[in-house]
C-alpha cells in the first residue's frame, strides 16, 4: 500500500482541493497524470494551528488552502487508520473517524490505465 501511495503521489503537487459530493478531496498532479485523494469520514490534524477557532470542517478546508500547489515530499502510514502527508513546511495527519467503511481512496487515470487504492478503516486495502 505504501509503495502504491508513494508511486502515485510522492513529488506531485496539490493542484486543487475541496468538497466533492460531500467528500473531502485533494487533487494531486505529477508529470504523468492526476491523482484524486478522497477522504471518507476522516479527522484531519496538522501542524498549522492558525485555525483552531474554526469548526472542524472549516479548519480542514483552510488547511487544504495552505497546501495548494505544495509538493508532497514524504508519506507515512502511522497505523492501520492513520496516513500522514508531509509537504515542505506542513504536515497533515488523516485519521479514520471510526466508521466501518472505506477511509480513503486514491484514484488516477491516464490513457493507458486506471489505478485505484481503497483503504478500509480496519486497515485492509485493495488495489485495482
Amino acid at each position: 500500500m505504501k509503495e502504491f501511495i508513494n508511486r502515485c503521489l510522492l513529488n506531485s503537487f496539490v493542484e486543487s482541493f475541496g468538497i466533492f459530493h460531500q467528500i473531502l478531496t485533494l487533487v494531486f498532479r505529477n508529470n504523468e497524470k492526476d491523482y484524486n485523494l478522497y477522504f471518507l469520514d476522516v479527522i484531519v490534524e496538522s501542524n498549522i494551528k492558525d485555525f483552531d477557532n474554526f469548526s472542524s470542517d472549516e479548519r480542514t478546508l483552510l488547511i487544504f488552502m495552505k497546501l495548494n500547489l505544495k509538493t508532497l515530499t514524504r508519506v507515512e502510514i502511522e497505523d492501520k487508520n492513520t496516513l500522514i502527508l508531509y509537504f515542505s513546511d506542513i504536515w497533515i495527519k488523516l485519521n479514520a473517524a471510526g466508521n466501518e467503511y472505506e477511509f480513503l481512496q486514491i484514484g488516477g487515470n491516464s490513457q493507458e490505465k486506471v489505478e485505484v487504492l481503497i483503504v478500509n478503516s480496519d486497515g485492509t486495502f485493495s488495489i485495482f
